[in-house]
């Protein structure tokens, strides 16, 4: 038997078909299940792909210390190929970060650093990554991976997630949604499968100032920034939506209990974009949805009754019928990228 490192167990993650949840009518919906990564997300594809880089370029060497700021997901991926590597990792976290997380983080050995004060929009990313840029400066050995605008993480997905989707399909499909979050995930992605004839949506947040909207604080982890992070590719996007928390649990939650697959929030929201192009596309065609991680994290929170009461959320009364609803009454945020090239537009004509 052949033995490998948890790296090698990076990618390669399901396309299963959902049955129950999309509208009948809808086009044939796909979830890409990227909990089945290590670490139980997405961000490990780009995490890996951060510090191969890093390590090519002779910025990170042996003993070194990766310092990155995130709240969650991307802190994890990072400890936990820092643990399989042999480097140190230090993480810049905020009160947001839920106990899961940084138990996580504890378990493979990363330091933690609390950001308490948020910044003037309300929020902690600029807060965050101002200190992980003095922690970098200060050590001698550190390197910044900065998810945000570094092109190794686009390249992760546009190397690994994209073509798996291609291979997994035979081709390429009519539609695929995938969150915002660092620009990563959809800016990759979409250097893949737009070319292929693929229609690129964005999923992001209500509350999120990504495309322009002012910053609001919002629920949903793991997307949402108060600016435009440097490594979204507008030129392989053709569509962004914004989710409101409660559709986005919502959708979480019923995904679980009539499709048997547990997700977070930020899948919810993917999903619920997902359905609303489904059912806009309709019989014949494909939509790829890519769920970015599992939804163990977060039992405490919206899969919880009383934690959404108190944050003044209703999900019980949720049902179906009433998903399909309000995911079809989204509908695009305007941005530029489709509106320039019209590509977006033809494809929805085809």
């Amino acid at each position: 038997m052949r033995c490998e490192s948890i790296l090698h167990a990076i990618g390669g993650t399901p396309l299963v078909r959902l049955r129950t949840v999309p509208a009948p009518g809808s086009a044939t919906v796909y979830a890409k299940l990227e909990g089945r990564n290590p670490t139980g997300s997405v961000k490990v594809r780009a995490a890996l792909g951060m510090v191969r880089q890093a390590e090519a370029d002779g910025r990170l060497r042996p003993g070194g210390v990766l310092v990155e700021s995130s709240s969650g997901n991307m802190a994890v991926a990072l400890a936990m190929v820092a643990a399989a590597l042999g480097y140190q990792m230090i993480a810049v976290i905020d009160p947001r970060t839920t106990p899961v997380n940084r138990a996580m983080l504890r378990a493979y050995g990363a330091r933690t650093e609390l950001v308490t004060e948020p910044d003037a929009a309300g929020g902690y990313q600029t807060v965050r990554l101002a200190r992980a840029r003095e922690l970098a400066r200060s050590l001698p050995t550190a390197v910044l991976t900065y998810q945000y605008g570094n092109p190794a993480n686009p390249r992760a997905h546009a190397e690994t997630t994209g073509p798996e989707i291609l291979r997994a399909l035979g081709g390429a499909p009519d539609c695929v949604v995938a969150g915002v979050s660092s620009g990563g995930q959809v800016s990759g992605i979409g250097r893949v499968l737009r070319p292929a004839g693929s229609r690129v949506c964005a999923a992001d947040t209500v509350g999120s100032s990504i495309f322009g909207a002012r910053w609001a604080p919002h629920l949903v982890r793991g997307v949402g920034l108060s600016w435009t992070p440097e490594n979204l590719d507008p030129s392989v996007v053709d569509e962004a939506y914004a989710v409101p928390d409660e559709l986005s649990f919502a959708a979480a939650r019923l995904l679980a209990a009539h499709e048997g697959i547990l997700a977070g929030g930020s899948s919810g929201l993917v999903l619920a974009v997902a359905l609303a192009t489904a059912r806009e596309l309709g019989p014949g065609r494909t939509v790829v949805a890519v769920l970015a991680d599992r939804g163990e994290k977060y039992l405490d929170q919206f899969y919880d009754d009383r934690w959404c009461a108190e944050h003044g959320l209703d999900l019980a009364g949720w049902d179906l019928a009433r998903l399909r609803t309000e995911a079809a009454a989204l509908r695009p945020v305007g941005y530029p990228a489709g509106e320039a090239s019209g590509a977006g537009h033809d494809r929805r004509a085809a």
